[in-house]
């Protein structure tokens, strides 16, 4: 199976953004998760934002900000409904085998509120970096959107691993 945007169902045309002028949509990244090599979808995140920062008009630190918070909407939804996914044919999967052992969905959970707190901790501590100045929004955009993105494709390989199963 080629890419993992199919796993993540979610639309390819743009999303509403933050401001309604800004050139978003997010065709650039969820074309070429889709297209991507099994472990390749890494090398697009970002794609949606490269091309939002390359097209808006002005070029500055909000706009930067806007446009990977509206690439990063779009993998925190992937996140949710790929967890969901994953968590539901995890217990199918247990009930189905008679799992011996601990249940996988309410571990998966436990793991995704985990990643969450990591996710914010550590974006901050990026965001810090700045001391204060305004690149700082920039840097925590780009952090939440980069760390959401690859565990959404974690979440996603684990669950067409489940699947061939």
């Amino acid at each position: 199976m080629r890419g993992v945007a199919l796993l993540l169902c979610l639309p390819i045309p743009g999303l509403a953004s933050a401001q309604s002028d800004l050139p978003f949509d997010i065709a650039p990244t969820a074309e070429c998760v889709n297209a991507a090599a099994p472990g390749k979808g890494s090398d697009c995140i970002g794609e949606a934002t490269s091309v939002c920062m390359a097209l808006a008009e002005p070029q500055n630190t909000a706009t930067s900000v806007n446009c990977a918070v509206s690439e990063y909407e779009w993998w925190q939804e992937a996140f949710e409904t790929t967890s969901a996914r994953l968590t539901e044919e995890l217990a199918a999967d247990d009930v189905r085998d008679e799992f011996l052992g601990a249940d996988r969905a309410p571990l998966l959970q436990v793991e995704a509120d985990a990643f969450v707190a990591w996710r914010e901790a550590t974006c901050d501590v990026v965001e810090a970096e700045a001391r204060g100045g305004t690149l700082g929004g920039v840097l925590k955009a780009n952090c939440l959107l980069e760390m959401t993105a690859e565990y959404v494709l974690d979440l996603s390989a684990r669950l067409i691993a489940l699947r061939r199963q």
